[in-house]
């Protein structure tokens, strides 16, 4: 059904809340766009339509693999922060429709157990994110966004193999506060931001991709507000507060007139932050002030322009390491790195190598941890300890570091330094790499980038 005009009503006024997800005030009328329900049967095929199966399992996988890369395309139309972060993920997603463990899996499946492709599929994944959900650690958000990519990619494959249709906004009437049972990250690549209101969902929340590419879109967002779905009707007027996670369904004059103010209110604020941004960053006697940004995921980036930060002064490299079978080599660290630094158009970047620990979990990475629970991880083997304990890895990470220093001012940071013995052991390791790509006249920064520690240690403070 499509939304109609809305207006405050005699009827009961009802109030929600869920997770803010992004600030800002939405008034509209609501429409739920919801999808079709996948029912999966355990169904048997017989051994001669193995051949019949697996191939029409193929064409699925390849069916998704094409949606993909023509989602990848309308990522001209969004924002920049929303390409940024939808963009490594349908790249994620298009790695685990080739020969992943997921379709791996799947196959055998269906030429091993006799298992239609749909059920193979669907036990197949979620065998895994179980897997992955039962890993051990404090990262227990990593996990959750990483099993949800499994069911993720598992769902569409599903969907095109029942032919089942997938969500679609394109008759949803501007101005519309959009709400669902939930959104996933390829559904919020689809939102056109002057087309919403805001956005409602009644699972979800503040972590994930999903609730990252909302706020990037810079639309109201409230998201796992249970209930809402049930109370609202197509086209009931609703109000939206994305900061304070609250939804007001069927509002009365007086709510509505006070939602009004604060979105007038807010339009007046961000005029006048827009105004300070570009003033100088200094103390009222005029001592000018270095104010820099910390960085964990590139699409960040356009956030620092817009804050009137000058340069990164904490860029936490853990992300080039996530969502990775094997580790990155030094040609794949470089062209990151500089595409970053190139970003910063001059402004110095700090890069703070690799702080990872038992307590958290990356395939590509899991070799390197320790294979025990650590009493604490976080004075256990991590940051630059591990990093001396593997110096391949270190050394990779500084190469690439001083490959892309070309591009620009570039500083070095060292995590979770404990004793001296540790800063003069890293110094050794970065001279010797510094000075073999020296004899190789690979082109660098003329001079070396300052290694610098962040302070962050009892025994370093």
């Amino acid at each position: 059904m499509k939304p109609t005009e809305a207006q405050p009503s005699r009827r009961r006024e009802m109030r929600f809340s869920g997770h803010p997800i992004s600030p800002g005030i939405g008034i509209g009328p609501v429409y739920e766009a919801s999808e079709p329900v996948l029912n999966i049967q355990h169904k048997k095929i017989a051994a001669a339509d193995i051949a019949a199966e697996t191939a029409r399992l193929e064409d699925a996988i390849s069916l998704s693999r094409k949606q993909l890369i023509k989602l990848k395309t309308k990522l001209a139309s969004l924002p920049e922060q929303s390409q940024t972060e939808i963009d490594p993920l349908i790249d994620a997603y298009l790695h685990m429709l080739g020969n992943s463990r997921l379709i791996r899996g799947a196959r055998l499946r269906v030429s091993d157990t006799l298992l239609a492709p749909e059920a193979a599929v669907m036990d197949e994944a979620e065998a895994q994110a179980e897997a992955i959900l039962a890993l051990t650690g404090s990262d227990k958000v990593g996990r959750q966004r990483r099993a949800e990519e499994v069911r993720e990619i598992a769902r569409r494959i599903l969907r095109n193999l029942t032919r089942l249709p997938f969500r679609n906004f394109t008759e949803l009437k501007p101005g519309t506060i959009l709400a669902a049972e939930s959104l996933r990250p390829a559904d919020a690549a689809l939102i056109q931001p002057t087309n919403f209101a805001g956005i409602i969902t009644a699972e979800g929340g503040a972590d994930g991709h999903t609730a990252v590419m909302l706020r990037a879109l810079g639309l109201p967002a409230v998201l796992g507000a249970t209930g809402v779905l049930e109370a609202a009707r197509p086209g009931m007027l609703a109000i939206i507060d994305g900061e304070a996670g609250e939804i007001i369904l069927n509002p009365t004059a007086r709510s509505l007139a006070a939602a009004q103010a604060r979105l007038a209110e807010r339009a007046r604020n961000l005029r006048t932050l827009a105004r300070l941004q570009k003033a100088p960053a200094e103390t009222t006697d005029h001592v000018a002030v270095e104010l820099q940004a910390n960085l964990e995921l590139p699409f960040e980036i356009p956030m620092i322009a817009e804050s009137g930060a000058h340069g990164i002064g904490l860029l936490r490299s853990e992300f080039i390491f996530m969502n990775r079978e094997a580790l990155p080599d030094e040609d794949t660290q470089t062209q990151i790195y500089r595409d970053i630094i190139e970003a910063m158009g001059g402004d110095p970047v700090t890069i703070r190598v690799l702080d990872w620990g038992s307590d958290k979990e990356v395939e590509a990475l899991a070799e390197y941890t320790p294979d025990t629970a650590e009493a604490n991880p976080a004075l256990g083997l991590r940051g630059i300890r591990l990093l001396l304990r593997h110096p391949d890895l270190f050394e990779t990470q500084l190469a690439a570091i001083l490959r892309a220093s070309a591009a620009g001012p570039v500083r070095i940071m060292l995590p979770m330094v404990g004793f001296r013995a540790e800063i003069i052991a890293a110094w050794e390791i970065y001279d010797r790499v510094w000075r073999r790509l020296k004899r190789r006249n690979v082109r660098m920064a003329e001079t070396r980038p300052p290694l610098g520690i962040m302070i962050e240690t009892p025994a370093a403070a």
